[in-house]
């Protein structure tokens, strides 16, 4: 099966990346991160094609659900020099983070050294002072709506942060889950985590919207009445991992097939008898991303497509709709961002229209 795509080659040593409002993130190998104008990356990587050539590639670039246009240019190369002249803001991160994460302007970095927090200002690139949350090990952070933020702490478990204001943020992580987890997905109301026992699924109260509300007083004193209520606790030891996209779970079975479901509905399962060691799987809008112990596979439409060995590290970005198509892949000299069409037939890929960020 053939797929319809387009690559942007970066040069230059990573283990991370990360694409956010017309910014791109990039953490190289000496642990600094680095903040890009995404739209003069490729505007000067673009510089020389004709005009009608320029065009179409503009408009996929910046927004990845545009059709990739027919013309004979697959991939261009952003050289040193270009990311060079694009750079605005550096960070001294000073660890390999384990992960990153940004919502709501706020990035989120997690390590061996814990969690850490800076406001960025999407405007200019910048970013604020880092706010220490969490002193202990952590593999991975997954944010909400209203700053709460749940972070995957290995033998401590699920932690959850929902801080009753901006300015007692510390005191509110408490833990939602003692299993040991190193993975997991918060989006909507549903939070997914991945542990040794099999997948806890926390549903939490919906948060409020302000419109409904005639006092301002009112809508918060309910946000923080949500924020309070305890979430109802499920426990699936068939599903070895699942995660959201859109509104639509996602879950890798023991048995090697995975199961997509809407919430609330039933859900079908696909036969794909996948057996190999699965690492981490994620969804794009153009299908379902799997790493294995050695190789990165899709599932899109009906067929399993190869995306590389041994990658040092890769993302989706199921909460963005202009980047939803994207797939970042960081090999050891070079990063892939490949931009690939959504099909038709896409059960293994989910609609941007459904993406909540309000949970």
């Amino acid at each position: 099966m053939s797929i319809n795509k387009f690559t942007i080659n970066i040069e230059g040593d990573y283990v991370d990346s990360y694409i956010y409002s017309g910014l791109l993130i990039l953490v190289d190998i000496d642990y600094k991160l680095t903040i890009y104008k995404w739209e003069q990356l490729f505007n000067q990587g673009l510089s020389g094609l004709n005009s009608f050539k320029l065009l179409a590639l503009k408009s996929l670039i910046l927004d990845s659900r545009v059709k990739i246009p027919k013309i004979e240019l697959t991939n261009i190369t952003i050289s040193k020099r270009i990311l060079n002249s694009a750079k605005l803001f550096t960070f001294d991160i000073g660890v390999w983070p384990s992960d990153i994460n940004i919502f709501s302007n706020q990035l989120y970095i997690s390590s061996e050294k814990g969690v850490s927090k800076l406001s960025l200002n999407y405007k200019d690139g910048s970013l604020s002072s880092e706010i220490k949350l969490f002193d202990e090990m952590c593999f991975s952070v997954s944010p909400n709506s209203h700053g709460r933020l749940a972070f995957a702490a290995g033998k401590s478990g699920v932690l959850t942060l929902l801080p009753l204001s901006k300015f007692h943020s510390q005191n509110h992580i408490k833990q939602l889950v003692s299993d040991v987890c190193v993975d997991l997905d918060w989006q909507s109301t549903k939070l997914f985590a991945s542990t040794v026992h099999g997948v806890v699924e926390a549903t939490f109260v919906k948060m409020p919207k302000q419109s409904d509300f005639e006092e301002t007083s009112e809508f918060w004193n309910e946000v923080k009445l949500n924020k309070e209520t305890k979430p109802r606790i499920e426990r699936n030891t068939e599903e070895k991992m699942s995660w959201i996209a859109g509104d639509k779970k996602y879950s890798f079975l023991n048995n090697g097939n995975i199961k997509i479901g809407y919430f609330e509905c039933e859900a079908s399962t696909i036969e794909t008898n996948f057996n190999d060691n699965i690492l981490k799987a994620r969804t794009a809008a153009f299908g379902t991303v799997l790493e294995t112990d050695d190789e990165l596979f899709s599932f899109i439409g009906n067929d399993i497509i190869p995306l590389g060995k041994e990658p040092v590290s890769w993302r989706v970005f199921p909460r963005a709709k202009n980047y939803a198509n994207q797939l970042h892949i960081v090999q050891d000299e070079h990063i892939e961002i490949t931009i690939i069409e959504s099909l038709a037939e896409n059960k293994f890929g989910f609609d941007t229209s459904k993406i909540d960020l309000q949970g």
